[in-house]
């Protein structure tokens, strides 16, 4: 897909499996159109100059675009549930998808213990997403064990 993009516009693919400033989902109107925002771009570039100690790793114009999908009116599969990739790219994928499923929930559990999505992690919607997630990351590579 790089390949016919410009040098400023590159699609770079993060370890959780997500585009670091490009809208993933294939429904979006947005879909892979580059989000960064201004700010992004100054620390993209102040972390390029010697002795720099900002992150690079500001993503803030890709998490306004997903905000909605933290709105309270968000339903089921428009709801956004933080942590999901950041802690499946850590788990095994050796397992089955739902050995799989159980320990992402466990973390999440944990890790979202007083935060509103915590109690979506039941949800039977939420639960069936687990399995793709899991294919996912089984298709990235991710095997550790």
């Amino acid at each position: 897909l790089n390949q016919n993009r410009p040098a400023n516009d590159q699609l770079e693919l993060l370890p959780t499996g997500l585009l670091k400033h490009h809208c993933c989902y294939p429904t979006c109107p947005m879909y892979l159109q580059n989000l960064k925002s201004e700010k992004d771009k100054r620390a993209e570039l102040a972390q390029g100059k010697k002795g720099s100690r900002v992150a690079g790793a500001r993503r803030n114009g890709l998490f306004k675009h997903l905000s909605p999908m933290m709105f309270p009116e968000a339903t089921d599969e428009q709801r956004y549930i933080p942590l999901v990739h950041s802690i499946g790219a850590q788990l095994p994928t050796h397992q089955g998808p739902r050995e799989f499923s159980q320990s992402l929930v466990k973390t999440l559990q944990t890790q979202l213990k007083n935060r509103p999505a915590a109690k979506h992690l039941g949800d039977n919607w939420f639960r069936i997403g687990l399995e793709d997630v899991h294919n996912d990351f089984k298709s990235l590579g991710n095997t550790r064990r």
